[in-house]
């Protein structure tokens, strides 16, 4: 770290610097009283990014301030790693200002550019470098050139050959520093002659052999390069054999470039493009450790250039590079087994992100795991002396360096404990705890005081004077943290579990049980119980009873009165926002994430598809209250149709539940259900186990019952503490994100903000073009902290929309009611841009957005939406349709998502439903709560998809395919069909439901359909079913077919003749025989 007692004394001087210049400019007085007070907060918090940022954009914005620029530029790459954005202006005054012809110049310069490249990985830096060098060879290397140590040619060689290793790592921009010095070095090579010559051209042409073997994306520049090389300076014989062998050579480095291309190409978004790079790069059955860290150094640069953003871009940035720096750390760590690259890396990082509590640790822990102790105390006094660690920070680092303490004074062989290290130990817990609470948040868990207390009860012979110690440790906790319970209740197992000491512990619980302002009486009540049941007599125990009795009676009518006040803030909030967004009523139920039901047809179709089209598209689960989500919705005609604001919603998830973290691998349902019985009726409880967490949703049957709920938060379920939160506020709406996501690629993206609960997709049996999920973490703060990746631009004119999933703000997160908005248009070129289309179509009205479906090549497909602001656009825009445009005849129609599709494979002669069939699969042994929609991407990946539809009541879901081929694709996959790591059955959807018994089967085993031939459709020249003289064709037991109406009357035998028919007869009648 840079010596920042230096750092007053320059601000001083800077200070009297401004204040002569103030004196010439009076008008840029604002600026000075600017940059004194910059200086001021600097003194204090040297190494505070954001003030050296603020202070060079205030010297370069203020033209009498400028002779100041050179001062803040020094100061701030002396404390902290700077990016390149910072490094370049730097690097090109002082290249300008050097004097090539004086070693002692060229050899700081040379410096500069090594300590520049020492703080973050960048091409530009490395580029300017290697022409530095080059132009410095001319002066040195000429016929009479200057003579200097270290720049003759084989000096000037190694330096350009360590930038070149540096900048290898770099797939896409590596070749541009790797060419500067290959045409340095063919420029040499003309220079030679004679053997000197050949061993040259044999040294360069392994080199070329070597660069086309490793993957980077100009490597047919490069092998155009090579072929060159090879007819230039090789015999003319051997020019067809090298270059065969050569180009055999390079197709693996061809290959690998192949896989990684698009994972290149989208490091321009920034961040989470990294971070996805990353986890495939770190697959265990293609892990190259340089070029995995090459890829972390990569990252960290582009994160730390972007921390100059304002707002929460640069936030963000600035927590991404954080966690590159901990994922380089640990991969090195695993794989690498370097100490010197490790520590190394350590330095480096500690100057990048100083206000990283886990870097800090992690570098403790590596010094003492490499026996490095001696420098632990300097290490641990610099990461407090940074005044940017957070309370958990200094907690973090403390517990690290305590613990090598604590594990030198167990080790002793003496009974006696190190006295001299003890009290170390003592002193650095005791300032440690004072700092800490002295932070916002400070430490609620009490890691701490914990590790300090252990100490004193883990010595082999503990006296009563170091016990008495150990006790005010926790005195002083139940000061600081007053109300927690977790702080009283540690206390009082101190007392009588360590001290032994009954008396004391019962007046402890007391004391704490008569708290008005405890975060969880319960749990001190629940306590008490216990201990009194253990230690305490009869007459006691009764005491404690009478006396919890009496406080719990008090909680309750609290907790009432607290209840009631939350309902009425919530209502007075929704209120206020309904006030500010008036048109935001949706014609579709007020439960966004409820994915829309199938509509529902006339007749036994109704009863027939309801119960599959009801939900979410999940396999179904039987639970308490279900029947509620069964009731099938009317078919109301036109004119009785009503506002969906005015329609009685049938299940409110989002307003009914709360989620429940922090839980024990012991914990039931029946626990949680206790927890809330005094809150309302549950609905539900599901709990799951998500990367080692255990959590649960808890949904009410009313959105009444949330507010008591909330309560609960922080209480103990079975002596671990639990939170309680608002399920949605957890939840984050994505949409936006690119077609080829899917649910591991959303997660991938996600990931790095939190510990993921769910993902939730939308059924696509209707809607084909939704394109948005519901992404729930097990935290509040993981999804606001995900609330960075909102609008970057995963691809290009593509940037992902993230917003918390508030009930209040529906239409912000929802596709619904998009569909009378948005057009879709077909007979699209090829080379049709957004821009064009939004252009087109904006004359009709206000485009809120276009999007176009494009193919592996980027090019448009031929069709595309574009979504207006409201509905008057839409309609407007219908008026293009048959418009030419780019010489092509456009097709412009409403989005409808429930219009039925029109796609229909030829024609086989079978019938729609035969087709239908042949075209379809069966899935079997779908594990429960499976989505259609991670079926969907499942099978998406084998073959053309158009819907998957979930048998209710049963395991099973039948997919339609976009062609009998493609079924026929995934009955040969069947083996690759896994969801949920569940292998699937996949057979023929014709086969499955051959192998079940006909509905109608008779007992001699003839069988009797119920209706033969398509159904027919009323207002097409049939007649409708049930009273409208509709006719259904049997089979008769015989073999013979009639016909029998409405009305039970039985009609003539088929085709007038009044002989029987067989089946077979009756089969080629229905194929056009005879």
């Amino acid at each position: 770290m840079a010596d920042v007692d230096t750092v007053g004394t320059t601000e001083e001087a800077m200070v009297s610097d401004a204040t002569e210049d103030a004196q010439m400019s009076s008008g840029d007085a604002d600026a000075f009283v600017a940059l004194s007070n910059l200086l001021d907060s600097i003194t204090a918090a040297p190494l505070n990014r954001s003030l050296h940022i603020a202070h060079l954009a205030l010297c370069q914005a203020t033209p009498a301030l400028a002779a100041q620029l050179s001062t803040a530029q020094d100061m701030y790459t002396s404390l902290l790693a700077v990016p390149e954005n910072v490094w370049i202006p730097i690097l090109e005054e002082k290249t300008a200002e050097t004097s090539i012809a004086e070693l002692d110049s060229v050899a700081a310069m040379h410096d500069l550019f090594v300590k520049a490249e020492g703080d973050y990985f960048s091409i530009e830096i490395l580029k300017r470098h290697a022409t530095f060098l080059t132009t410095v060879s001319e002066i040195t290397l000429s016929e009479d050139g200057i003579s200097m140590d270290g720049y003759d040619e084989e000096g000037i060689r190694e330096k350009l050959q360590e930038i070149v290793n540096r900048a290898e790592g770099d797939m896409s921009r590596g070749s541009e520093v790797w060419d500067l010095w290959m045409q340095w070095e063919l420029s040499r090579l003309d220079k030679r002659a004679g053997r000197e010559k050949q061993q040259r051209v044999d040294a360069l042409h392994q080199t070329f052999l070597e660069r086309i073997q490793f993957p980077h994306a100009t490597n047919d520049e490069t092998f155009q390069a090579y072929s060159t090389f090879v007819s230039t300076y090789l015999p003319p014989s051997v020019y067809e054999e090298t270059m065969v062998q050569a180009s055999s050579a390079r197709q693996s480095a061809l290959k690998q470039w192949s896989f990684r291309a698009d994972h290149e190409a989208g490091l321009v978004n920034g961040p989470p493009a990294y971070d996805a790079y990353l986890s495939w790069e770190k697959n265990p059955k293609k892990l190259v450790t340089e070029r995995v860290r090459c890829l972390y150094e990569r990252a960290i640069a582009d994160a730390a250039n972007r921390r100059s953003t304002e707002g929460e871009a640069g936030i963000a940035a600035s927590k991404w590079e954080g966690l590159f720096w901990v994922g380089l750390i640990q991969f090195i760590i695993e794989h690498a087994g370097d100490e010197q690259l490790e520590m190394s890396i350590f330095s480096r990082a500690i100057r990048s992100v100083p206000e990283n509590g886990a870097v800090w640790a992690a570098y403790i822990r590596a010094l003492e795991r490499h026996g490095l102790l001696e420098q632990i105390p300097d290490v641990y006094a610099g990461a407090l002396a940074t005044n940017l660690l957070s309370a958990s920070d200094v907690v973090e680092i403390t517990l690290a360096y305590g613990a090598q303490l604590k594990r030198l004074l167990m080790g002793s062989e003496t009974p006696e404990p190190d006295e001299e290290l003890f009290e170390t130990l003592s002193t650095l817990l005791k300032n440690a705890v004072e700092k800490v609470r002295s932070l916002e948040g400070a430490d609620p868990r009490l890691r701490l005081e914990k590790f300090w207390s252990s100490i004193y009860v883990d010595l082999q012979e503990p006296s009563e004077e170091i016990m008495e110690t150990a006790r005010k440790v926790w005195g002083g906790a139940v000061k600081q943290y007053a109300n927690s319970y977790i702080a009283w209740s540690l206390y009082a197992q101190f007392i009588w579990q360590d001290l032994r000491d009954p008396d004391r512990a019962r007046r402890i619980y007391k004391e704490a049980a008569a708290r008005n302002q405890l975060d969880w009486p319960e749990a001190i009540f629940d306590a008490w119980i216990d201990f009194e049941h253990r230690f305490g007599t009869v007459d006691e125990v009764e005491t404690a009873m009478i006396r919890v009795k009496q406080l719990s009676e008090k909680l309750a009518v609290k907790r009432q009165q607290e209840a009631a006040a939350y309902q009425a803030h919530n209502a007075q909030v929704m209120a206020e926002q309904e006030a500010l967004h008036p048109v935001e009523d949706l014609s579709q139920p007020a439960v966004p994430m409820e994915v829309e039901p199938v509509p529902q047809s006339q007749g036994d179709a109704t009863k027939k598809r309801k119960a599959e089209d009801d939900g979410e598209g999940h396999a179904p689960k039987r639970m308490r209250g279900e029947e509620l989500d069964a009731q099938p919705q009317s078919v109301q005609a036109p004119e009785a149709s009503t506002s969906a604001s005015t329609q009685p919603l049938k299940r409110d998830r989002e307003n009914s539940s709360v989620f429940v973290s922090g839980l024990s691998a012991d914990i039931t349902e029946e626990d949680l259900r206790l927890l809330f019985h005094d809150c309302g009726d549950l609905r539900e409880v599901k709990m799951s186990q998500v990367s080692g967490n255990y959590v649960a949703t808890v949904e009410f049957m009313t959105k009444d019952s949330v507010p008591a709920a909330l309560t609960k938060d922080k209480k103990r379920i079975n002596g671990e503490e639990v939170a309680v939160n608002l399920a949605w506020k957890s939840t984050l709406f994505v949409t936006n994100f690119p077609e080829k996501y899917d649910d591991a690629a959303i997660r991938e993206l996600f990931t790095p903000f939190g510990t993921i609960f769910d993902v939730r997709w939308p059924s696509k049996r209707i809607n084909t073009t939704r394109r948005f999920c519901y992404v729930q973490y097990i935290s509040p703060n993981a999804a606001n902290d995900a609330l960075a990746l909102n609008d970057e631009e995963l691809e290009p004119e593509r940037r992902i929309s993230v917003h918390i999933s508030d009930p209040g703000r529906k239409k912000q997160r929802t596709d619904a009611g998009a569909d009378k908005r948005e057009v879709y248009v077909a007979g699209l070129a090829r080379g049709v841009k957004n821009e064009e289309l939004e252009q087109l179509f904006g004359a009709k009205g206000r485009v809120k957005e276009v999007r176009l479906a494009r193919g592996p090549d980027g090019l448009c497909k031929g069709f595309g939406f574009v979504e207006f602001e409201d509905e008057e656009g839409a309609e407007a825009a219908l008026s293009l349709n048959n418009k030419e445009f780019k010489k092509r005849r456009l097709a412009v129609t409403l989005a409808d998502a429930r219009a039925p599709t029109k796609r229909e494979p030829p024609g086989t002669g079978q019938g729609h439903q035969a087709e239908l069939r042949n075209r379809s699969v069966r899935l079997r042994k779908i594990p429960p709560g499976t989505q259609e929609a991670i079926i969907q991407q499942t099978l998406e990946k084998l073959a053309a998809v158009r819907k998957v539809v979930m048998k209710t009541g049963t395991d099973e879901a039948v997919v339609e395919c976009e062609t009998v081929a493609d079924a026929s694709k995934l009955v040969l996959a069947a083996d690759r069909v896994v969801v949920n790591g569940q292998p699937l059955e996949v057979i023929e959807e014709a086969a499955a439901q051959t192998a079940r018994p006909a509905a109608g089967a008779t007992s001699s085993g003839m069988f009797a359909p119920r209706r033969a031939g398509p159904k027919p459709k009323a207002g097409l020249g049939h007649k409708g079913a049930g009273g409208r003289g509709g006719a259904r064709v049997s089979f008769i037991a015989g073999g013979a077919i009639s016909t029998t109406t409405s009305n039970g009357a039985t009609a003539a035998p088929v085709n007038g003749s009044s002989s029987t028919k067989s089946q077979d007869e009756f089969r080629k009648m229905l194929g056009g025989g005879k």
